[in-house]
């Protein structure tokens, strides 16, 4: 099944997550006057990261939410949970400098811990499967061993590359040259995970309420500091002394500098029916797998099933070949899987800003954003999460460690035309190397 609307509703995309998952009845919409200390608007990983961790120190929080709870891309993306960012750790490095590069890694391992402990204590049945492999389509040994050696000495990260008869042992494909792995990396599904979440919040207090979006932020009176902020829905409003905004590339009206800033970028999910013992040997790891192209494509096996995402665009609406378009993408991997059938396909959006980082700062006195946690949002949420609670409750400045990165206008239309074309020049080169890696002898010949 293709889900084709960008728009939050009452009922959830057809996914196999859904068709998997634990939704209860829809939560109540917001038709009052509602006071709390904290408002907290968007009900994805992000804010209900942020309220969770709030409620958990004894503050009370209200959320608003557009649609359900993990509607867009929380509730639909890989499941994939490891360390770091979307951005090359050299990159950050260069950005902002060798010593609060360090940190950020830190903040992204304390995202993968938080999410281990919520799953650990809420959600023990989300967990799917241990470690995270990164592979390369070209010989890249070196590249990645020098990664790893920057990451164990400098970081405390634990990345392991692979032996060439590791990576075959497996994944049986030609397709694959060399591998990192991170033991501390895991799957899980991501929706459960989310409404898991969401149960906790309502049993330490705080509200969710459903079908509400937020429709205008004003300031009551900066002087007030118990209520100085009012996040009004279509049919009540919220007082509170904090707003965290949450919002990211599902909305894009509600806070100007997020919807100038945030790019929405889709990526797109198949599921195939459950396989025989013998197509689930080709992949021989309970690991998630994903490749190191610019637009890469990730896998793993759950309930018998392969899971296979990728093909990121900007171009939002899924392709009308879409189950065609995956399973195009397995086959080139794994031919052995021609014959399998497709039972579920969909699409989501993800959001990034032009650095490609997240976002998580505060714009002036009571009022945060947490945003733009696309390509690897699930440790990064949580990390989110942490460093704003605090923030809020213990005045910790952890936070400005992401300085570097604000809200910087993306263009517009012709900003996405440009990440567009940068997105075809960057397969365009990575088709290139595959050319020519093909031409040479596979390792394992």
């Amino acid at each position: 099944m293709i889900h084709t609307s960008h728009l939050p509703g009452s009922q959830y995309p057809n996914t196999w997550y859904l068709a998997t998952s634990e939704v209860g009845e829809q939560r109540p919409t917001l038709n009052t006057e509602h006071r709390a200390k904290v408002c907290v608007v968007g009900a994805g990983l992000a804010g209900l990261s942020v309220a969770l961790e709030l409620l958990r120190i004894g503050i009370p929080v209200a959320i608003v939410e557009a649609g359900r709870v993990a509607w867009g891309a929380s509730g639909r993306n890989g499941g994939f949970v490891s360390a770091g960012f979307p951005v090359q750790l050299e990159d950050i490095i260069r950005t902002c400098g060798a010593e609060i590069a360090e940190r950020l890694y830190e903040y992204s391992v304390l995202g993968v811990t938080h999410v281990r402990e919520n799953i650990e204590q809420l959600a023990p049945h989300c967990l799917m499967g241990e470690g995270h492999l990164s592979v390369s389509r070209y010989p890249a040994a070196k590249k990645m061993q020098r990664e790893a050696e920057l990451v164990n000495r400098q970081y405390a990260g634990k990345v392991e590359p692979w032996t060439r008869s590791e990576l075959s042992s497996a994944l049986k494909t030609r397709r694959y040259f060399d591998a990192l792995y991170k033991p501390n990396g895991f799957h899980i599904h991501p929706l459960n995970y989310a409404l898991a979440l969401a149960t906790e919040i309502e049993s330490l207090g705080g509200r969710i309420f459903e079908a509400s979006p937020a429709r205008k932020l004003e300031s009551i009176d900066p002087g007030n500091l118990n209520y100085r902020w009012r996040v009004r829905t279509d049919y009540g409003e919220v007082k509170a002394e904090y707003v965290v905004i949450c919002t990211s590339g599902y909305d894009q009206d509600f806070y100007g500098p997020i919807s100038r800033s945030v790019l929405p970028v889709a990526t797109h999910v198949a599921v195939t029916e459950p396989l025989g013992d013998d197509i689930l040997g080709l992949v021989n790891t309970s690991a998630c797998v994903s490749d190191t192209r610019n637009a890469c494509d990730y896998f793993r096996i759950v309930d018998r099933r392969l899971l296979w995402g990728g093909k990121i665009s900007t171009l939002t609406e899924p392709p009308e070949t879409l189950e065609r378009t995956m399973k195009k993408a397995m086959v080139e991997v794994f031919p052995e899987l021609s014959d399998v059938s497709i039972e579920h396909s969909w699409s989501g959006l993800m959001g990034y800003c032009s650095h490609k980082m997240p976002v998580i700062r505060r714009q002036q006195p009571g009022l945060w954003v947490a945003t733009a946690f696309g390509g690897q949002g699930l440790n990064t949420t949580a990390m989110a999460g942490e460093l704003i609670s605090t923030a809020i409750v213990r005045g910790d400045e952890r936070w400005q460690d992401f300085d570097k990165y604000m809200l910087d206008w993306n263009g517009g239309p012709l900003g996405q035309a440009a990440v567009q074309s940068s997105y075809w020049w960057m397969q365009f080169k990575d088709r290139l190397r595959e050319t020519l890696a093909g031409k040479r002898k596979h390792p394992v010949d």
